[in-house]
């Protein structure tokens, strides 16, 4: 799954890739608060979103709001699982994101990483790494597709209003990812990264059911990615360099991947 990513760029970038864009946007755009962005929270995060014949730059919920869901309680599960889509399942005529015709609403999410979570045997905490595709300069965005959902609820002053939501499409891993991403409930998955002028096609109002499932069955090439190790994400303790949660930082003892015990331990050995 795909629920820790980050926009350690200007904004300014991405409306340079898509000069038709309309800005849209409510919120002030903090870099800072963007280096790590954990869908655990339902963040308002920054998207590109196409509705009708405009293209909307915009912040939307990250987790699309299960509004079938009657019971209160279920809420908050039901939405964590609607961070993340898989590519498997969006063209299914069984399910919700066929159905509901969120397949009809394309988002593309600009980020500069993504994080993901590597187990190592005998280690209590996972070792967070960033991943990013190496097809742009680094600190220029990329673009995670995904599906958006409009409905209305009230505010906090009783006004009826409008409110986005979406969810990142992901996709079995390829062999690097699947080294990466080894563990945890849903292993041997990554985010569906696309080329830029893939990721522009998601996004036109001429695609076709075809061009969808197209680009849902894209791979990108293990080649493609660059990742490195990074300081804990999910912990108020404090980086000791002072640099931003998505630098490297070099975790002692770590194997190569493709190895999983710890370098100086005694490993599993085939009995054959």
């Amino acid at each position: 799954m795909c629920r820790s990513i980050s926009m350690h760029c200007e904004i300014a970038l991405t409306a340079d890739a898509f000069p038709e864009i309309e800005n849209e946007k409510q919120l002030v755009f903090d870099a800072d608060s963007m280096i790590y962005i954990d869908a655990t929270s339902f963040p308002q995060t920054n998207v590109i979103a196409r509705k009708d014949d405009r293209l909307l730059l915009t912040e939307m919920a990250w987790g699309v709001v299960p509004t079938f869901e009657k019971d209160r309680d279920k809420v908050a599960s039901r939405r964590m699982d609607m961070v993340n889509a898989r590519a498997e399942r969006v063209l299914d005529e069984s399910s919700f994101w066929f159905k509901s015709g969120l397949v009809r609403k394309p988002v593309l999410v600009p980020v500069t990483n993504i994080f993901e979570y590597r187990h190592i045997h005998g280690w209590n905490n996972k070792v967070p790494y960033a991943i990013r595709t190496n097809q742009q300069p680094v600190f220029h965005p990329f673009y995670i597709p995904g599906m958006y959902q409009l409905h209305h609820e009230h505010d906090n002053q009783g006004r009826l209003i409008e409110v986005g939501s979406f969810t990142i499409i992901t996709t079995a891993a390829n062999e690097v990812m699947r080294q990466i991403h080894n563990g945890g409930n849903n292993p041997h998955r990554m985010p569906l990264f696309l080329p830029l002028d893939m990721a522009k096609q998601w996004i036109s109002p001429a695609r076709t059911k075809g061009d969808v499932k197209e680009l849902l069955s894209y791979a990108i090439p293990s080649d493609q990615l660059d990742y490195h190790t990074v300081f804990t994400l999910n912990s108020k303790k404090v980086r000791p360099d002072g640099k931003p949660k998505d630098a490297y930082w070099e975790w002692p003892n770590l194997p190569d991947l493709g190895n999983d015990y710890p370098k100086g331990s005694a490993t599993q050995t085939s009995l054959f």
